[in-house]
């Protein structure tokens, strides 16, 4: 008993198209995930109050009032008792990091993959519910099984479209497994794995 080759069927130039189709997508998951990163850093050194909660920077803004950014109302700045010789001592950083580092450094690691996510489910979505339309009078048979080149009156077309996205869905997996074990237990435990 023979097997047909790997994916042999489900794009129009044979298995090697079909490889190429599916590490050129991992690449593609891959690019996207660093341009997230990217700008997602660039969006939080920019933009910190519009992509994180406020209440964040309430702790932040409440030590700096504190540590000398408040003046006591003196006409001078100074405070009172004062000649104005001295320098304010310096700030020094707390020990610990403030919530808002924490949420910007959790939003920089675990970001990426969850826009990279957003973005495939949308594409795939969107692919999914045209092959529901393409394929809706097709016969059972012609909904499952890719038909050989040169038939008359068949869906091949839109066949191969789904082969596609077939090598596109398979493509995500294993970036997003990548990814998930890269960073574990970040973005899920072994039930996320296992899922």
């Amino acid at each position: 008993m023979s097997f047909p080759p790997l994916m042999e069927n489900s794009h129009e130039g044979g298995s090697a198209a079909a490889l190429r189709s599916f590490f050129l997508y991992l690449c593609t998951w891959e690019i996207m995930y660093h341009s997230a990163r990217y700008l997602l850093r660039s969006g939080l050194d920019r933009f910190p109050d519009w992509i994180l909660d406020p209440s964040l920077f309430d702790g932040i803004r409440q030590n700096q009032d504190n540590n000398g950014h408040h003046h006591n109302g003196s006409k001078n700045g100074h405070h009172n008792g004062s000649n104005g010789n001295h320098a304010a001592p310096p700030q020094s950083r707390p020990l610990t990091p403030s919530p808002s580092d924490d949420a910007k450094r959790t939003l920089i690691q675990r970001g990426p993959s969850y826009v990279v996510s957003l973005l495939h489910s949308v594409y795939v979505t969107r692919r999914g519910i045209s092959h529901l339309c393409q394929l809706w009078n097709a016969s059972n048979l012609d909904k499952v099984l890719i038909a050989k080149e040169g038939i008359a009156d068949s869906y091949r077309w839109a066949q191969l479209y789904v082969g596609e996205t077939n090598t596109l869905f398979l493509s995500y997996l294993v970036y997003d497994l990548f990814h998930i074990l890269l960073q574990y237990p970040k973005l899920g435990g072994i039930d996320t794995v296992v899922h």
